[in-house]
């Protein structure tokens, strides 16, 4: 399974599907981790940067091309702002300290 910092219907396999999702706790991701469940699939230096310090262990950053299927299950690493960012402003790890962070896992059906 992959922790994802984003998710798009572009990283589904084959259609139709339904997709479950539940918010999970941070310890929840960093134990799975720290057991190897998950492998880091985080595109962004910036984030993994800020992973490895809410974890406790180093986050590569990694852009790899995600495809996910039937059956599959993705940790996403959800950002949630309150207002949208200016186009092609990128994050630094302070920025990203400052913004809520909430764990969903989901399983493509």
């Amino acid at each position: 399974m992959k922790l994802l910092s984003s998710f798009s219907f572009s990283m589904v396999n084959e259609y139709p599907i339904e997709i479950l999702a539940q918010e999970v706790s941070r310890n929840r991701v960093k134990a799975m981790l720290k057991r190897k469940e998950v492998e880091p699939s985080i595109g962004h230096p910036s984030l993994a940067a800020v992973f490895s310090g809410v974890f406790g262990m180093k986050i590569e950053s990694e852009r790899v091309k995600i495809k996910l299927k039937k059956g599959e299950k993705a940790l996403i690493a959800q950002l949630f702002r309150a207002n949208r960012l200016p186009e092609g402003r990128i994050l630094t790890i302070e920025d990203i300290k400052k913004i809520k962070i909430k764990f969903l896992l989901i399983e493509i059906r």
